[in-house]
């Protein structure tokens, strides 16, 4: 299946998923958002073209770009779609990254063009920087959720400290 159309795919699947309209809100916008960022780190697509699978203009797509590490990092709502729809094309291309990689050792065995090799290398840099960023924010991801619990236990603990003081206390009394 041709790129484009994979990748028309997933944005209709999300669509249906998640209920996404063709207007502002900030649920439909953190979706869009979220996607077309995956789609640009995971396809070689233009931005025109992500673009016209969500109905937009290019220019969503370069501010969706700067806007991503800010949001990433500071809306978990956001985090949560975009690490969704990362997996969705992890899980989609991962076959087509695959069977590339293989079609380009073919190619490179059979001619030693260093523009082959090239592409070779270009592609794997592009799947384990992927990969990388990926691992890098579950870590970042992981890190607040255990400043989280960290918080809540602490909080917990000194509850059950009041309420042992509160037990002794009514305990005297009775």
């Amino acid at each position: 299946m041709e790129t484009l159309q994979q990748c028309k795919k997933i944005w209709t699947s999300i669509v249906r998923k998640n209920q996404i309209q063709n207007d502002r809100s900030r649920k439909n916008v953190l979706w869009r958002h979220a996607f077309s960022v995956a789609c640009t780190e995971h396809t070689y697509l233009s931005y025109e073209k992500i673009a016209a699978i969500m109905k937009r203009d290019h220019s969503t797509i370069v501010h969706t770009l700067k806007q991503h590490p800010i949001n990433y990092s500071q809306d978990t709502e956001y985090r949560t779609a975009y690490n969704l729809i990362a997996e969705l094309f992890d899980q989609e291309f991962k076959e087509a990254f695959i069977s590339q990689s293989r079609q380009l050792e073919r190619v490179a065995r059979r001619s030693t063009s260093e523009l082959a090799i090239e592409k070779m290398k270009q592609n794997y840099r592009k799947g384990i920087e992927r990969n990388q960023t990926k691992y890098e924010n579950q870590i970042e991801t992981q890190k607040e959720e255990l400043r989280i619990l960290r918080a809540h236990s602490r909080r917990q603990k000194s509850r059950i400290q009041e309420l042992e003081l509160e037990i002794k206390r009514i305990k005297n009394l009775i």
